[in-house]
């Protein structure tokens, strides 16, 4: 019984701090223990963050990455810029550009409208608003042309037209302030601007 008691002595609290807590500072306060005790944990924590368990590849060094070359993004809609495309209409003079809420050019020139390409007629329609007398003409490789504003049509649907032909008349029919022709252009249903794909004047 003495014994244990003995041991409790030595193991109380003594000022608040516990037996092994004086000790163990008491140990750590030595200025050569805290210089020896810095130097290997700052050296354990560089072979731990440079060398994995094997010891043959460091963390912080650069790994190569193998060169990938990127995939060529392809959609339905790819446009084709090569064009043999003509202009609609001789000594063509831009009076409008293609820009967003305008998806085409408006043209003014020679009054007779002939198509871009050759084709077939895939539209007419006729109207006192919007396009007003309007053809579409479907080309090969995915294109198709719209000729807007028309005052009178000299084609009919499912006809078949080279650039020779007439499709009609300048004018200003539907949403049109003045005698001109709104020329569109799609590829693959999507609005090309006519001026990237038209030969330079």
């Amino acid at each position: 019984m003495f014994f244990f008691q003995n041991l409790q002595g030595v193991f109380r609290s003594y000022q608040g701090r516990h037996f092994i807590s004086r000790w163990a500072r008491k140990l750590f306060e030595g200025e050569k223990v805290r210089k020896w005790l810095g130097y290997h944990l700052a050296t354990a924590t560089f072979v731990v963050a440079v060398v994995n368990p094997s010891g043959t590849t460091s963390a912080l060094a650069v790994t190569a990455v193998p060169s990938v070359e990127p995939l060529p993004l392809i959609t339905n809609s790819e446009v084709k810029t090569e064009t043999t495309f003509s202009w609609p209409v001789i000594n063509p003079s831009i009076t409008q550009g293609f820009f967003h809420g305008h998806p085409g050019i408006d043209i003014q020139g020679e009054t007779s409208i002939h198509p871009i390409d050759r084709g077939w007629v895939s539209e007419v329609n006729y109207g006192r608003w919007g396009y007003g007398n309007h053809v579409y003409v479907q080309h090969p490789n995915g294109r198709k042309s719209l000729y807007a504003h028309l005052n009178s049509v000299s084609v009919s649907k499912g006809q078949d037209v080279t650039r020779d032909t007439v499709l009609g008349v300048m004018g200003r029919t539907g949403w049109a302030t003045g005698i001109h022709l709104h020329l569109e252009i799609y590829q693959d249903g999507v609005t090309l601007n006519p001026l990237a794909v038209l030969p330079t004047k």
